[in-house]
């Protein structure tokens, strides 16, 4: 019986980790305006549980610039070890994101290029993560994928693609993360291919 793809995510990060932060490192960030949205979300000192961190690269890493604290997770041993190198100052966690229980609450929740690697049945299981670590009026913010049949994982040149991306993907958008993880869906643009939610007490309209 073969593997299905998202159950191959982390062993495939672990083995091009350092390949993957070096390409990450030198790409253009064409995403940053969603993280300049969550960060504006954010009081000075606001705490962030940042699931699938990777290398802190540059997503981390622009929020500790902005003053607030990063409580980073991730599978990749490899990955963390590069976060606790770059900012020692901050939380950095080896763990599935799916397993995570850290028994606290944080002010903004991120699963960003990190969320629609997983199975489908496992993103419907995240909410139960994300309202368990969600403070009163919390932001979460992820990106996620419609895929036609399954998730493609493709190794090539030592990054990672999704690939199979249905057009016109709805996703969901949280109005209420830590009571009751209530969720409506919404169209938005595209981001490199990828789409982007933000709950941030308005429309976030790319």
């Amino acid at each position: 019986m073969n593997e299905h793809a998202a159950d191959q995510i982390v062993a495939i990060y672990e083995r091009y980790a350092i390949e993957w932060d070096d390409d990450r490192k030198r790409a253009s960030w064409n995403d940053k305006p969603w993280h300049d949205r969550f960060v504006a979300c954010l009081t000075q000192g606001a705490t962030v549980l940042d699931l699938g961190c990777g290398s802190g690269m540059p997503v981390a890493h622009n929020i500790v610039q902005h003053g607030r604290h990063v409580t980073g997770v991730d599978s990749s041993p490899t990955m963390i070890s590069l976060c606790r190198n770059r900012m020692p100052e901050q939380e950095w966690i080896v763990s599935d994101m799916r397993a995570v229980a850290l028994g606290r609450r944080f002010n903004g929740i991120l699963g960003w290029d990190s969320f629609f690697f997983l199975r489908p049945d496992d993103q419907r299981k995240m909410f139960n993560v994300f309202a368990a670590h969600a403070s009163p009026s919390a932001f979460l913010m992820f990106n996620t994928l419609v895929m036609a049949r399954r998730l493609a994982s493709i190794e090539a040149s030592h990054f990672i693609t999704p690939a199979l991306i249905r057009p016109n993907t709805r996703l969901c958008w949280i109005s209420s993360v830590s009571r009751s993880c209530r969720t409506r869906s919404k169209t938005t643009r595209p981001v490199a291919g990828r789409f982007g939610s933000l709950s941030c007490g308005h429309e976030a309209n790319e």
